[in-house]
């Protein structure tokens, strides 16, 4: 039996979720392979970055997100 082969190019939000879903619902199925190809080993929110930045303006001290 041969082995099918799942591969998600791209590691951001959309790869990322992609391949968190397909893993709890293949997971467990010895038949099936899951590859996430990405450059980067982490995931950046950039809508994020601006509130930190603000956050950080106002007061370095008491940055609570």
């Amino acid at each position: 039996m041969q082995k099918k082969r799942i591969l998600i190019l791209g590691g951001g939000f959309a790869g990322a979720y992609a391949a968190r879903l397909l893993e709890k619902r293949l997971g467990h199925r010895a038949d099936v392979e899951l590859n996430l190809v990405s450059h980067e080993n982490f995931v950046l929110f950039t809508p994020m970055l601006p509130k930190l930045r603000a956050a950080m303006w106002v007061s370095p001290t008491s940055c609570s997100l």
